[in-house]
């Protein structure tokens, strides 16, 4: 189920290729949940339910509707309610107030998510959501919007410096403190370094197979965006070079 939650994200993969993947999953997974939703019913647990539910809704997500399927947004709400220390419940339901357009609520949750525990998942989301936000926000709100989402990106690097999202989630950070409050080649070293950083962390996990590394074409693109920026003509002319070649062959065809 995960692995069909994360093709969401793979934007270079065909679209037919991702909808025959995550029904596929989906399938499989509803097999197995009503498999263990009869058992609950013999042992019931609260925990158990909320479990439940929060699998019921991660397999809404892989529908039609997508991450803003209504239906999803019910169990998952449904799910935090019977345990409000699931933290995956909390960030998918924030995904899903985000999909719908639905920020404040979005942030939330992701809040919700923190409030129990910080993880690298929670503080990337709403660090990302607050870049969000920045970009729909006056002025003075953006930058305060921008600042604490740097600080998180960096919460989340501390709590796993091996994470290519961690590490990219900080280079987008510095590139919008940037773009908002300081228009400073410093952030744009900071972001780079960042950027480098990521890369060398999905390198390793692509060895083991993580989904993560799906996000190589968009972390190149950024990097080399910081480079055209510093006027490093060269590396950036190559960092475009490896968006062709992380995409190569997955985009489908423009009409």
């Amino acid at each position: 189920m995960d692995n069909a939650y994360a093709l969401h994200d793979d934007l270079y993969a065909p679209l037919a290729d991702r909808l025959a993947t995550m029904a596929a999953s989906r399938s499989a997974a509803e097999a197995i949940i009503a498999s263990a939703e009869a058992w609950a019913e013999v042992v019931t647990s609260t925990e158990l339910q909320a479990r439940l539910h929060y699998l019921r809704g991660k397999v809404a997500t892989c529908g039609a509707e997508g991450r803003g399927s209504a239906a999803a947004g019910r169990l998952l709400a449904d799910a935090v309610k019977l345990d409000p220390s699931l933290i995956g419940a909390w960030n998918a339901l924030g995904e899903c107030y985000w999909q719908r357009g639905e920020l404040e609520a979005a942030r939330g949750c992701f809040h919700g998510a923190l409030a129990h525990r910080r993880t690298c998942d929670s503080l990337c989301h709403l660090s990302m959501l607050l870049r969000v936000i920045a970009g729909r926000s006056p002025p003075e709100e953006a930058q305060s919007c921008v600042l604490e989402s740097v600080a998180l990106a960096k919460d989340a690097v501390r709590f796993e410096p091996s994470s290519q999202r961690a590490w990219f989630s900080m280079g987008n950070a510095h590139l919008s403190v940037y773009k908002f409050c300081t228009a400073s080649a410093d952030e744009l070293h900071l972001a780079s370094k960042a950027f480098t950083q990521a890369t060398r962390a999905g390198a390793l996990e692509a060895k083991h197979g993580s989904q993560l590394a799906i996000i190589n074409a968009d972390l190149a693109m950024n990097h080399g965006l910081t480079y055209f920026l510093l006027e490093s003509i060269g590396p950036a002319i190559a960092a475009y070079t490896q968006v062709r070649v992380a995409g190569a062959g997955k985009r489908e065809p423009c009409n």
